[in-house]
């Protein structure tokens, strides 16, 4: 890939490609022109670390996946564009690249401010990281951000003559759509004889942009990927209360309308819609059904349904045993959003997961329940849970049910939450400042 493949990121960084992390250090822009850093110094040791058959440390994500499940990005660009490569070379320096598979970010500008992103790839969150970093020296570095970044004329003058045997070009964003200069990218490729070129699109789909539509209807492959996380208020939740999600069938009924289209779905996976997958599921299968250039890949879901189902009901009750299981199964590292999502079955299917069982103290409580353990003169967690429970007759009468460890543990996630919110130390979610003092 560092040889026949690019990403240009939306601040100007040069990559082999999306997956590719440049933690701790500036974007590779030291030269005036993209193909400049695409040869520059640090791409050159990235391709001798690959001769020499080393693992470098930034493109873990593949070497983590291929050891996880034994197929990554790397494995994916090998299959798929490997066999259009007329022009191998092991050169360090390549004046005259084969680029195959090219990744543009033409900027961040976006019209949403969907709770699980932030300014690299939404302009419109910028202000709030600013403020953070007023409250925080680890977000100082985003001061120095441009709330609106967009390559230029001159930049993508400088990269089109090397994509000439491009097979496939994945839009990102920010908002493809949104992005300037992205319709003379498309004109160029059009006045070259380039409409066989796959061209992939990641896209919140609440943009209809009229140019950019006449001019994808001349190419052969289009896909769009509609980044979609839940339905009615959750929809709107999530992406920052701006568009019910109507809007996003009724785009996607015009661009139904053209034969070259294909439209799949993006979902990330989060605490705010994790018990409400189902719901999506219907709505994405509805709408599978009712137009024709749409794949919604239901099929995979009744898989995934059972295999959750089958080992969540193989738990025996046991909360934990249900999140380790899970995520060995999916080989998962952060169990986080699993045991909560695992933890609120307990609240509607005790006859699954036992409302009882023994629960670890999350990040998000140990705050509270040290208070607390302190404050009742306590010696762990466990103990300062119990004696929690014994209190609900005197200060909680009128709950509809016996409380449970898991219950304490959701109450306390939400005090702090509540207290980051009256305290002015949480702007947005997933972003929390506060430090408790005993």
């Amino acid at each position: 890939m560092p040889w026949h493949s690019i990403c240009l990121s939306a601040n100007g960084d040069i990559k082999p490609c999306c997956q590719f992390t440049n933690k701790g250090r500036p974007p590779n822009t030291e030269h005036p022109t993209i193909m400049e850093n695409w040869n520059s110094q640090r791409m050159q040791d990235l391709r001798q670390a690959f001769l020499n058959g080393e693992k470098p440390a930034d493109c873990n994500s593949c070497w983590e996946r291929e050891a996880q499940i034994g197929h990554s990005r790397r494995t994916w660009f090998d299959e798929k564009f490997g066999k259009y490569i007329t022009k191998p070379t092991t050169d360090l320096v390549v004046e005259e690249p084969q680029i195959v598979q090219a990744d543009i970010n033409l900027s961040n500008v976006c019209n949403l401010k969907c709770r699980m992103c932030g300014s690299w790839a939404s302009n419109s969150w910028f202000e709030e990281e600013v403020a953070l970093a007023e409250k925080d020296r680890r977000y100082q570095k985003n001061r120095k951000m441009q709330s609106v970044r967009n390559v230029t004329v001159d930049d993508i003058q400088n990269i089109l003559p090397h994509v000439k045997d491009v097979k496939r070009i994945d839009f990102k964003g920010g908002e493809p759509m949104l992005a300037k200069h992205h319709d003379n990218f498309l004109q160029w490729m059009i006045d070259e004889g380039m409409t066989d070129v796959h061209l992939l699109y990641t896209t919140n789909g609440t943009v209809q942009n009229w140019r950019i539509l006449n001019l994808l209807a001349q190419f052969k492959n289009v896909s769009l990927v509609f980044s979609i996380e839940g339905t009615g208020s959750r929809y709107r939740y999530i992406r920052g209360w701006k568009f019910p999600i109507e809007q996003i069938e009724k785009n996607m009924a015009r661009y139904n309308e053209l034969d070259n289209v294909k439209i799949n779905f993006n979902v990330t996976v989060q605490n705010y819609n994790l018990m409400n997958l189902v719901e999506l599921y219907n709505l994405l299968h509805q709408w599978e059904k009712k137009y024709s250039r749409v794949d919604a890949a239901s099929i995979l879901f009744f898989k995934v349904k059972r295999y959750l189902a089958d080992i969540i009901q193989k738990s025996e009750g046991n909360i934990i045993r249900a999140t380790k299981s899970v995520n060995k199964h999916f080989k998962m590292k952060n169990d986080f959003p699993i045991f909560m999502a695992i933890t609120d079955i307990a609240w509607f299917r005790p006859d699954v997961i036992s409302p009882s069982s023994p629960v670890p103290t999350g990040i998000g409580a140990v705050a509270y329940l040290n208070r607390l353990q302190e404050y009742l003169g306590l010696n762990n967690h466990e103990s300062t849970c119990k004696k929690m429970i014994e209190l609900q007759k005197e200060y909680w009468p009128d709950a509809k049910r016996t409380f449970h460890p898991i219950d304490i543990e959701y109450l306390s996630c939400e005090c702090r939450k509540y207290y980051s919110y009256v305290n002015k130390t949480k702007f947005f979610e997933g972003k929390n400042i506060f430090i408790p003092k005993l």
